[in-house]
């Protein structure tokens, strides 16, 4: 197993992964933002292959999970990021590429949402 570490933005992304796993990365940047790194990520895929996205995911009326209610505040005052249900992640991933999208919880307060190159 090898770990990389880059720019989101500039890359250059790893060619020769299984799979990119992002932790606590997607709701620091505001949808277009979000494209551009999930872009990324899709074409530094093999077909076949996922990308995770962990994060604490707001429920469908955004008032709970309660780490993610208290996180989404202090993106309010401080960046241009948003936090996200599962569906929005979702979208987000489907918009770069991604299929077959599923959401697993980790926790109580966070989960997994998976996209898959096709």
């Amino acid at each position: 197993m090898s770990f990389f570490s880059g720019n989101f933005f500039t890359g250059p992304y790893p060619d020769d992964v299984d799979a990119i796993f992002m932790s606590h990365v997607i709701h620091d940047w505001n949808d277009e933002d979000c494209l551009q790194i999930l872009g990324h990520c899709y074409e530094a895929l093999p077909t076949g292959s996922p990308v995770l996205v962990q994060e604490f995911l707001l429920d469908d009326d955004k008032t709970s999970q309660l780490l993610g209610v208290f996180q989404w505040f202090g993106l309010l005052s401080s960046t241009s990021g948003d936090q996200r249900t599962s569906a929005e992640v979702g979208t987000l991933l489907s918009k770069a590429g991604f299929a077959e999208i599923e959401t697993r919880a980790v926790d109580r307060e966070q989960s997994i949402v998976i996209g898959w190159k096709k």
